[in-house]
């Protein structure tokens, strides 16, 4: 170990019981360090739990969840909470918080000596344990409400061999089936789980009694088939209390909308709202809504259809009955009589009182259209777990499709493969916090590490493998289309070695709100995948080394690194990387593991190129420029040419300086070494560059054939 120097690390462990945080440091024994991990193991990875271990020493039995005559009992079990810090020129600095998953008991032959090696692990840990599939977001969304609760609610998203439809309340009545509808055939709703194509049957609930305030709202989602149904298929029939005994809900086929007709008990029609604006229904889903409002004689009527596919509505209203009362609902049936046919129906509910339409539709549509973000800050937020995003704008993102039926971790990742950026766990609370793809643009370098000055404590050895290559990409929307993106030239290109490495594909799909998504998001996926440079597995920092020690900055820098970050460093050997912006070697953090007892404290980085989130700025004489499609070295060239031939192989060829003489000087790529491109003279392949060698420090003998490259190409993604 490198001799350590400076003040010592003061590490502290705590443990929160009887609603203080305790601290527990004098017991750890620090001969087996703490050990952290947190953070992915790189970019294509799933957020995975941080974790902490420990040893206590547990000689008086304190550590001892069932001991009763220990100190602690009742108090510590399983998923204690623990924080761990360290404290730097008076400041605490948090490392880990997450919760004591198990106290293992050790001791030796004597019974002398007792220990527990404690392991404790972040909120993933907790909600990857057997989680169950999330209902749909409709199901979640009105079970959930308290300023208007539902009175009666059946999702009807119940499975096939069903002999009735569940309530989603406690203690009230299924929906009885009459006929045969096909149950959770339909799964063309967002918001909803599959629920049954009517066929010939029909579906009846009844309304627990409550306490009516003039007020009414009955909703449910409808789909008629394209082809349209037969004229006046009864969709829906509500039996009330009041002057009208049924309400009943028609098809129109010849308006291809609805109609409503109000009955008195001895079944006279009393009054009909026949809409005239609302959409044309054949083949789209909706959402249904029928409000009434009962103030004095007065009671208007409105019937809201919601467009599931783009998010609008559609409203027209009535005062047709006036003079009427709606009363107390007493129950609902959907598909009276002889069914209705290859209609799809489900999420029936009744509330009161009126109630903003807008949310509801939301749910509906499964939040269709949603930012990924903003996904991830609901979810989080409806399952108690603590979120927040850190940097970079909401808005600067991509779209999401329907929220689905699945566990909570697969929909927290189904938005972060949606926007790309980083999700894990923080140090200084138990929760989530993420990094937008955006915010991965064009960081400042949040640490820089001077290989020359001694600031490693071990050898930084880039890795240049194929683990990650990915050059031939296909992403295909969760229920709708696919695009691919393919590098066909270049040294990561399909094409077989030297010339390029062979096909590495893959196939991914991705809940998208729309196919015109699918291209950007293979393009940007294969640019990952793509990266000619190494990857830095092990970028590893001792603390207590001079370097760190004589600058509270640079300490202060690295407690500071989290998963998305930059790290950099300088002064590399020039064998060790190909010199990149700044010439720096430039990786984004993925992950981390440190350790540390009293006196040393070592941390050790996983990184991946930074050169990727380089994106391309428009007027940026280095970042705003396209890259050739195809290009080469028409004949070789020795370490003192300045005069170039390229031949362009696929797409146009390069501008020439006197027809752009704005556009140079410009920097490319030829083998590793780096020229700085003055003039380009000639319109067609071949063409002549005057070139400036040695850019890089490096010059060198160049084959015929060699490939020709922008030093930064400009990187567009979505």
């Amino acid at each position: 170990m490198y001799p350590t120097a400076g003040t010592p690390v003061e590490p502290r462990v705590e443990i929160y019981v009887n609603e203080v945080w305790t601290d527990i440091s004098p017991d750890v024994r620090y001969a087996d360090k703490v050990n952290i991990t947190g953070g992915r193991p790189d970019e294509s990875s799933r957020a995975q739990q941080n974790t902490c271990r420990f040893t206590l020493n547990n000689r008086d039995g304190r550590y001892s969840p069932r001991n009763p005559t220990g100190p602690l009992y009742g108090q510590i079990g399983r998923n204690t909470a623990v924080r761990v810090s360290v404290m730097q020129e008076g400041t605490q600095r948090f490392r880990f918080h997450g919760e004591i998953v198990a106290w293992p008991q050790n001791w030796d032959k004597t019974g002398t000596d007792v220990w527990v090696p404690i392991e404790a692990a972040g909120v993933l840990r907790r909600l990857n344990q057997g989680a169950s599939p999330l209902r749909s977001a409709l199901y979640r969304g009105l079970i959930r409400e308290t300023e208007n609760p539902v009175i009666a609610y059946w999702p009807m998203e119940d499975q096939v061999g069903s002999f009735a439809l569940a309530s989603a309340l406690p203690n009230a009545k299924p929906m009885n089936i009459d006929g045969t509808p096909t149950l959770a055939s339909f799964d063309g709703f967002g918001g909803s789980g599959p629920v049954p194509i009517m066929a010939n049957g029909s579906a009846t609930g009844t309304v627990p009694a409550y306490t009516p305030n003039g007020s009414t709202i009955v909703r449910f989602l409808l789909q008629i088939p394209a082809a349209g149904e037969t004229n006046g298929k009864r969709l829906c029939n509500i039996r009330t209390t009041g002057s009208v005994k049924n309400w009943e809900l028609f098809y129109d086929a010849g308006t291809d909308t609805v109609d409503l007709r109000a009955y008195n008990e001895d079944g006279v029609v009393l009054a009909i709202m026949a809409p005239t604006t609302l959409s044309p229904l054949n083949g789209v889903p909706v959402q249904v809504t029928i409000q009434w409002f009962e103030s004095g004689a007065s009671l208007p009527v409105t019937i809201y259809l919601g467009l599931l596919e783009d998010g609008s509505f559609e409203e027209e209203s009535t005062p047709n009955f006036d003079g009427y009362t709606v009363g107390r609902v007493t129950s609902i049936s959907l598909s009276i009589g002889q069914g209705a046919g290859e209609t799809a129906m489900g999420q029936l509910s009744l509330q009161q009182p009126l109630t903003d339409f807008d949310g509801f539709f939301d749910q509906s549509s499964g939040y269709n259209g949603e930012n990924p973000i903003i996904r991830l800050q609901r979810l989080c937020a409806e399952e108690g777990v603590s979120f927040e995003y850190l940097s970079g704008a909401v808005e600067n993102t991509t779209t999401m499709g329907p929220q689905g039926a699945k566990t909570l971790p697969d929909l927290l990742q189904e938005a972060v493969d949606a926007d790309l950026g980083v999700l894990y766990e923080p140090r200084d609370q138990f929760g989530l916090q993420y990094r937008t793809r955006a915010s991965l643009y064009h960081q400042s370098a949040d640490i820089v590490l001077d290989y020359t000055n001694a600031d490693l404590f071990e050898i930084p050895v880039p890795t240049d493998d194929d683990q990650y290559s990915r050059n031939d990409v296909t992403v295909t929307r969760e229920g709708g289309s696919s695009a691919r993106s393919v590098l066909e030239s270049g040294p990561l290109s399909v094409l077989r070695p030297p010339d390029g490495i062979g096909r590495y594909d893959t196939a991914l799909t991705v809940n998208l709100e729309t196919d015109d998504q699918l291209a950007d998001q293979a393009g940007f996926r294969r640019y990952l995948g793509t990266v000619d440079e190494p990857r830095y597995p092990d970028m590893t920092v001792h603390l207590k080394r001079p370097s760190f020690t004589a600058s509270y900055g640079l300490t202060a820098k690295a407690l500071k690194v989290l998963p998305g970050d930059r790290v950099c460093i300088d002064n590399m050997p020039d064998f060790a990387h190909p010199r990149g912006i700044e010439g720096l070697v430039s990786q984004i953090v993925q992950g981390w593991t440190e350790w540390f007892d009293q006196f040393e404290h070592v941390i050790s980085w996983t990184g991946v190129p930074e050169s990727p989130y380089q994106i391309g700025v428009l007027d940026s004489s280095s970042l705003g420029r396209a890259d050739t499609a195809g290009s080469a070295l028409t004949a070789a060239l020795d370490e003192t040419a300045t005069s170039v031939s390229v031949t362009t192989t696929s797409g146009p060829v390069w501008v020439d300086s006197a027809t752009y003489p704005s556009e140079f000087p410009f920097e490319i790529m030829v083998g590793g070494e780096i020229m700085s491109v003055t003039a380009i003279t000639g319109t067609a392949s071949p063409q002549t560059f005057t070139v400036t060698r040695s850019t890089n420090e490096i010059v060198k003998n160049q084959l015929a054939g060699t490939d020709v490259r922008l030093r930064y190409p400009m990187i567009v993604t979505f």
